[in-house]
């Protein structure tokens, strides 16, 4: 049903600006300057006109409270209503976020969230609309990632079909029911159940609710390095709805931070590029697979980011044992990014005077190499080489092949 515009709807929301997390990014770093201590946070995801995040953070003055909406006149009303309620809240746990639950996995930190609640969301009933409902997998493993190990997904619906689609999910992605029931007001649960308006109106109306409290598992962080290096192959085309997190992307620079650095000197800076427009400017001056003939990455399926390894000459000049430092974090960044999920390529085709000048970076900090990074959605294979042909290639699928060496003809004896 399509929302009726609010009038004024811009300038009464920023009459309640005091309550409304202006930009996304500013949860990247946590949210200890948001609240101002370091509490519990709770999210809740969908919340129309702001009953249950009001009623939440009324009973529990303990616990921070975030509450996303993705359109934001209803967002207003839900503010508008947080405002008039404000001296009934034993504390200034409450504040609001317009934006789309996608946009969360780039910038939630990792297991930063308590509980995260989703209520009556769109159970977009058609089959082709799969992948849009809140408890699709794709969904669940941002979830997953944002939430604590002992955090939990917390979900009400008065829609069977969403809720035995979710079961289905949950059970696939792995997940533990702590806790389920398809008459959530007859349950024990119900003493404490905050209703929302929607909630309530249609439990007035005889309709049961179905309910899932849920514990995520969290990805598996340990593989042989073997494994690793195997796994992590060049990729040149990444999923366009998909993007890596702000703090994904500190990581990785800061696990590169302590590599082994050629007489400690620690010459290299990383330059983390997001910005779409500036991700854009460097596509234009790099070059990906020059031997093959093929534009990549396709258009449409860039990567979502970049990692420039620069060489700081105010440190030290530019000599030839600084290019092992650059190889190594190269590929240590390349091996972390696998191990989260992640994948990219190693580019060193392209003017170091184009780059530096995109970037906009001083004399001192001269571009080594650039890390195109994203979600890898392409399949690479490895092959053996056959009388050392060693040219990559690809399959009429689209397939990339590798040929490598075989161990007998690397190893001198």
């Amino acid at each position: 049903m399509r929302v009726r515009k609010k009038k004024n709807g811009q300038a009464r929301i920023d009459a309640c600006s005091e309550l409304l997390i202006k930009n996304i990014e500013d949860i990247r770093y946590g949210f200890g300057g948001i609240f101002g201590n370091d509490r519990p946070v709770h999210l809740e995801i969908g919340c129309g006109k702001g009953n249950f995040a009001v009623g939440m953070a009324q009973k529990y003055p303990d616990i921070n409270f975030i509450a996303m909406e993705k359109v934001a006149d209803v967002c207003c009303v839900a503010l508008e209503k947080a405002i008039a309620s404000k001296d009934e809240r034993k504390g200034d746990n409450l504040r609001f976020l317009i934006g789309d639950a996608k946009t969360l996995e780039e910038n939630i930190p990792e297991s930063s969230l308590d509980c995260i609640y989703l209520n009556f969301s769109d159970p977009w009933p058609k089959s082709g609309h799969a992948k849009r409902r809140l408890t699709h997998r794709s969904f669940l493993q941002i979830y997953a990632r944002a939430l604590k190990a002992d955090g939990l997904l917390r979900f009400k619906t008065d829609n069977v079909g969403l809720f035995d689609f979710s079961l289905e999910e949950f059970e696939a992605f792995g997940a533990e029911i702590v806790w389920q029931t398809r008459d959530l007001h007859a349950s024990e649960k119900n003493a404490d159940n905050v209703m929302t308006e929607y909630e309530k109106n249609f439990s007035e109306k005889g309709f049961t609710i179905c309910s899932a409290w849920v514990k995520l598992p969290k990805k598996e962080e340990t593989h042989m390095i073997q494994d690793i290096v195997k796994e992590s192959r060049s990729q040149r085309s990444f999923a366009p709805d998909r993007k890596i997190p702000h703090d994904a992307l500190m990581r990785l620079c800061d696990t590169a931070r302590i590599c082994p650095a050629a007489m400690n000197m620690q010459v290299l800076k990383y330059k983390i590029v997001e910005d779409k427009q500036t991700v854009s400017a460097l596509l234009g001056v790099t070059r990906w697979a020059t031997s093959l003939d093929k534009k990549l990455p396709p258009v449409g399926h860039e990567p979502s980011a970049f990692i420039v390894i620069c060489h700081d000459t105010s440190i030290a000049e530019r000599k030839p044992i600084f290019m092992i430092d650059v190889g190594i974090a190269a590929q240590t960044i390349m091996l972390s990014a696998c191990e989260m999920g992640y994948g990219g390529c190693i580019i060193g085709s392209g003017s170091e005077k184009d780059i530096a000048e995109v970037l906009g970076l001083p004399e001192n900090l001269c571009p080594a190499v650039v890390l195109g990074l994203g979600v890898p959605e392409e399949t690479v294979v490895l092959t053996e080489a056959v009388d050392g042909k060693v040219k990559y290639y690809r399959d009429e699928n689209d397939t990339h092949f590798v040929p490598k060496r075989p161990l007998d003809e690397i190893i001198i004896k």
